[in-house]
């Protein structure tokens, strides 16, 4: 038999397009056997797959078994996995569900491809949609990101436990590892490793550094020694100055260093030789020193203590220097006249009343209440007023209105004249100089009235006659008439 010839034999009953007999006839005669020479290769025989013959001829490769349009990758092709359709080169790749489904070689536990697997799914990526977080990366401070899924606070750059300061931490060195808040701080290296807060000079914690750092604390082991400090008699120099303040060489009562730092002389008792030891005059709020009048000098350095114009060896006369209950006090206000600008409490500046004795009784006037001895106090006669017009002021004159009545027996000790006014007194002092009415030139008496000497018999004929009197005492009446 001639195979495709049109011609049929009588043995094979008319397959002459079907040569193998495999009841399909050869594609090539327009039947659908893809291998007329083979009898195993036919449409619906069995197809054993990766052998190179497509033994059912389908058409398609025999190097592609799920029928996806990719080989398999054991044929030469790019198919991962060829026994299942949905993998494939550019398939849809869900990830975390343990599928290489874009047939991409990537761990589908790794989503970011940073080379770590997500930590949820046993790996150690603490954020897998950031290929710049993973274990080792290099991790930024400050930025609020865990980079290397440390698991530390990003706000704690040398992982110390403490976040920076500049955080809203309390670590006051983020760059070192051993500087926080509890960590042991050794003195004088510089560091103040348990951010403390405090000079790292300063151990005893007094305020100064120790002296031989550039500091003044000349003892940095004990709190209560360093400049300024109160000065005790314990043979220890407490104030750093350099002095060991253990006696009192002058013996006012002020030990050496006090008066050091004040600079009070420490050898003489009283300083501005003024009779008031220094001890009184430095003031109790040692190291101020005490500067009554306010201008700049102690004290002890001033000659007027209270500036009032009298030395205050004067204010502080008679007293004995070393005993400050002997210091006068005149108007008993508990400040010694030294310090008291108004010593005798009149109402008067001693810079006004002055050292003078006016009345002579031993007191000067600016520590006597009575300046002029008329039994009238000082306080009470107008400072500024001279009411007589002799030129002494009504405190130092002890008739004060010129009427020869003491002011202290004068109901009217500031009306001159027996209560004339100024103007009939000025004009009855040329004619009437006893302003007793009765004219010089007929006056055989011309003293004051009120000095006039008793008149007995005979001092009646130098009295005026009677009829002469009458319009006399008419006279002040007329004058003190509205």
């Amino acid at each position: 038999e001639v195979w495709y010839d049109g011609l049929v034999s009588d043995w094979c009953g008319g397959c002459d397009d079907d040569a193998v007999g495999d009841g399909h006839d050869a594609a090539s005669r327009v039947g659908t056997d893809c291998d007329d020479a083979r009898a195993d290769v036919y449409p619906g025989a069995p197809d054993a797959w990766y052998d190179g013959t497509d033994s059912d001829c389908s058409g398609g490769s025999d190097d592609d078994a799920d029928g996806d349009g990719h080989d398999a990758a054991s044929r030469g092709g790019t198919d991962c996995d060829d026994g299942d359709p949905d993998v494939h080169p550019g398939a849809p790749d869900a990830w975390y569900d343990g599928l290489d489904a874009d047939c991409a070689g990537d761990d589908d536990f790794d989503a970011d491809a940073d080379g770590v697997a997500a930590s949820r799914y046993g790996g150690t990526d603490c954020n897998d949609a950031r290929p710049d977080v993973y274990p080792g990366a290099y991790d930024a401070p400050y930025d609020g990101l865990d980079a290397d899924c440390s698991g530390g606070s990003d706000d704690d750059a040398d992982g110390d436990g403490h976040d920076a300061a500049a955080r809203r931490g309390d670590d006051c060195d983020d760059g070192r590892a051993d500087v926080y808040p509890g960590a042991a701080d050794a003195w004088y290296d510089g560091t103040d490793s348990d951010c403390a807060g405090n000079d790292d000079y300063d151990a005893d914690g007094d305020g100064y550094a120790v002296s031989w750092h550039g500091g003044a604390d000349c003892d940095d082991t004990d709190g209560d020694i360093y400049p300024g400090s109160p000065e005790f008699n314990d043979g220890v120099d407490n104030d750093c100055n350099g002095l060991v303040e253990e006696g009192d060489p002058d013996g006012d009562g002020v030990l050496t260093g006090v008066e050091a730092a004040a600079g009070s002389d420490w050898n003489a008792p009283d300083t501005d030789g003024d009779s008031v030891h220094d001890l009184y005059e430095l003031g109790d709020d040692l190291p101020l020193v005490r500067d009554t009048d306010g201008d700049g000098a102690a004290d002890f350095q001033d000659s007027d203590d209270d500036d009032d114009g009298i030395p205050t060896a004067a204010e502080a006369s008679g007293a004995d220097p070393a005993d400050p209950l002997t210091l006068p006090d005149t108007d008993g206000d508990l400040l010694p006249d030294h310090r008291d600008s108004d010593a005798d409490g009149d109402g008067l500046m001693d810079a006004y009343e002055g050292t003078a004795d006016t009345d002579g009784d031993g007191l000067r006037d600016f520590q006597d209440s009575d300046d002029d001895g008329d039994g009238v106090p000082t306080a009470a006669e107008l400072p500024a007023a001279d009411t007589d017009g002799d030129g002494l002021p009504d405190h130092r004159d002890p008739d004060s209105d010129d009427d020869g009545l003491p002011d202290a027996t004068d109901p009217d000790r500031l009306t001159p004249e027996q209560q004339d006014s100024p103007a009939d007194s000025a004009a009855d002092s040329a004619a009437d100089s006893g302003d007793d009415h009765a004219p010089d030139t007929a006056d055989s008496d011309p003293a004051p009235v009120n000095r006039d000497a008793p008149k007995g018999a005979g001092a009646c004929a130098h009295s005026p006659p009677l009829l002469l009197w009458l319009p006399l005492l008419a006279l002040p009446a007329r004058r003190r008439a509205p």
